[in-house]
């Protein structure tokens, strides 16, 4: 065998050996224990073996090592590549809960100046201090068929001005429900069994209100058959509770909404 046949396996063993060692990060001074170790070996088998030996051990020795750095070098690739993609994905994340963050921000915010007006216009129903038209007396009801309608116009011209746009599925349900009450009763062509203004304030208290409302099972809706009038008198105040309670529910479902009534969350200074 000619010297350039014995030094082209050398040389390709001192070429390979070296991206062997890189690929799989070992320390400089392995390489070079290894690369001394190598050339230690070719020489000895310079001398002991033929040249089918010779090929044989630069196929055994060189080819398993540039197998296993190309299989490292596209594992590595790979490893990118799905590093990436991860990365991109919570990156997308995040940004769409962002924007998720912001978008319910602007609805709160629409929302509580929306809800706002539909508290004002059920102020006809409060258990305290109701307001009382300039045109009313002292022994007029608190509630009467006029009075419901108003607050059913009222609500109305909210609901399709904007309000109705930003109700949730429950509070509209709510609302659904005060309607139909204050339809009813707006239609009533008799007084409505409501307290006078002279009396309001002593016939009517929270627990008195409470009482009524089981004792006439009010649900989240008017009941099926309810007649608006004084009737035989037994509940005074049966059409009032009937409407403040449906209005009562529909206010709560408004601040359940915006969380208005939500106690807010303490930062623990000492933890922060």
């Amino acid at each position: 065998m000619s010297t350039l046949h014995c030094l082209a396996p050398a040389a390709l063993a001192f070429t390979l050996l070296p991206l062997a060692l890189l690929a799989h990060d070992v320390p400089p001074e392995v390489q070079a224990l290894e690369l001394v170790k190598l050339r230690l070996e070719l020489l000895q088998l310079k001398q002991d073996t033929g040249p089918a030996q010779w090929l044989r051990f630069i196929l055994s020795t060189l080819f398993l090592p540039v197998v296993v750095a190309w299989f490292g070098f596209i594992i590595a690739r790979q490893q990118k590549k799905t590093d990436d993609r991860i990365t991109a994905a919570a990156e997308a994340a995040k940004a769409e809960a962002e924007k998720a963050a912001l978008r319910f921000t602007a609805l709160t915010e629409a929302r509580t100046a929306a809800y706002a007006k539909a508290f004002a216009l059920t102020e006809a129903t409060a258990l305290t201090f109701p307001r009382r038209p300039e045109e009313a007396g002292e022994d007029t009801p608190v509630l009467t068929p006029a009075r419901c309608a108003e607050m059913g116009r009222g609500l109305s011209g909210w609901y399709f001005g904007a309000g109705g746009l930003l109700l949730t599925e429950g509070t509209r349900r709510a609302y659904e429900h005060l309607m139909e009450a204050l339809a009813s009763a707006a239609r009533s062509t008799g007084p409505l069994a409501s307290a006078s203004f002279a009396a309001h304030g002593t016939m009517l208290s929270d627990s008195e209100i409470r009482a009524t409302r089981a004792k006439l099972r009010l649900g989240d809706r008017m009941p099926e058959g309810w007649a608006f009038g004084r009737g035989d008198g037994a509940e005074p105040n049966r059409d009032f509770v009937l409407i403040q309670t449906l209005a009562s529910r529909f206010r709560t479902a408004l601040t359940r909404d915006i969380a208005s009534r939500a106690m807010p969350e303490v930062v623990d200074e000492a933890a922060a």
